[in-house]
């Protein structure tokens, strides 16, 4: 960069590249008991675990909800619906994303364990509106492991819009893991930069003297007389395109088709 007060920063949050959901503020719209709320999603126990109402006595899609203090940038979404094992189990089609089978499965046999056929993930700015960052439809998986484009977000949330085994069952989920990306470059205000309470603002702005913007002012000058050429050149060829026809017809009755020779 030549000089000012601009510096590259790293952008995106803190915490990347580990698990956002243990230290988020979590919420879900509906929870079956008081012994499995949303918070057992992120306490990391081996046999507890979050449970919704039957699907169907919920109105609307029943969503787990996580606030970050930070702005972050989401790289995955890990759902463990289950600590059973099965194999075999399939999973259909990711709209938004990528479903990657992993580990092992348990029977679905409507247990304590439902996972959900079909989610949506949505990720949010601070105040913002909410964009898919993934939507899986036809799940069967125990593990979901759901990747979009990564997003920087200060809130997230997963939508469950059907249970595998139909309406009258409830979801359950044993963990949610929401893994950060790497942050990105960008450039920053280097008085707003330093004040970032991580080290984002190591990189900082250097003279480049070698650097001179005004060595393209000769081209851009030229540039609208470019725009002009190729303008006018799309119109020639508008016309010759029209009158195609025209000589073709012209052609066959005129004293060349008289002078040449026959086949």
């Amino acid at each position: 960069m030549g000089g000012g007060s601009y510096c590259m920063v790293l952008a995106g949050g803190a915490g990347f590249g580990g698990d956002l959901a243990p230290s988020s503020t979590m919420s879900a719209s509906a929870t079956g008991d008081s012994a499995h709320g949303v918070e057992k999603v992120a306490d990391g126990g081996a046999d507890t675990f979050w449970q919704s109402p039957p699907a169907d006595s919920v109105a609307g899609p029943v969503s787990l909800s996580f606030g970050f203090a930070q702005d972050a940038r989401v790289g995955s979404i890990v759902i463990d619906w289950s600590d059973g094992e099965r194999a075999g189990a399939t999973q259909k089609r990711v709209r938004g994303g990528e479903l990657m089978p992993h580990g092992t499965k348990r029977e679905l046999s409507g247990g304590r364990n439902e996972p959900a056929a079909d989610f949506t993930v949505q990720t949010s700015e601070d105040g913002g509106q909410w964009s898919t960052f993934a939507e899986v439809t036809g799940n069967t998986l125990q593990q979901s492991i759901v990747r979009g484009s990564s997003a920087v977000a200060r809130k997230l949330r997963i939508m469950l819009t059907a249970p595998v085994n139909g309406q009258g069952s409830a979801y359950s989920a044993k963990s949610v893991q929401i893994m950060s990306a790497p942050l990105k470059m960008a450039v920053q205000d280097c008085a707003e930069a330093s004040m970032h309470g991580d080290a984002r603002d190591v990189c900082f702005a250097v003279p480049a003297p070698e650097f001179d913007p005004l060595s393209s002012a000769p081209m851009r000058g030229t540039a609208a007389l470019l725009e002009g050429a190729i303008r006018q050149l799309g119109e020639y060829t508008s016309e010759l395109s029209a009158l195609k026809p025209k000589i073709e017809a012209c052609k066959k009755g005129s004293f060349l088709s008289a002078l040449s020779p026959p086949a």
